[in-house]
């Protein structure tokens, strides 16, 4: 399944402990550039970046958390091309 999209994520850390900012989570044939649906979670999530780039400034290949691999399938079974899944901030 995760074959099928592109995800992105910008990672950062503060403190000594790692964030994520925003993970893009797009199908691979899509041209979109606003997202068809932004989902804030609750907490900062597993995903991390698969290049180990946590400095807050690139944007870098992800993998996804198992809450994200269900976004995923949502997309798969809907018209959903570009979902945009931020952390809350407290």
């Amino acid at each position: 399944m995760k074959n099928q999209f592109k995800i992105t994520g910008l990672y950062y850390e503060e403190l000594g402990f790692k964030f994520r900012k925003y993970l893009d989570i797009k199908k691979i044939d899509t041209n979109l550039i606003i997202p068809d649906l932004m989902v804030i979670m609750m907490n900062p999530g597993s995903s991390t970046a698969l290049d180990g780039n946590n400095d807050g400034r690139a944007v870098t290949l992800a993998k996804p958390d198992n809450t994200q691999s269900q976004i995923m399938k949502v997309m798969l079974n809907s018209e959903f091309e570009y979902i945009l899944v931020f952390k809350k901030i407290s």
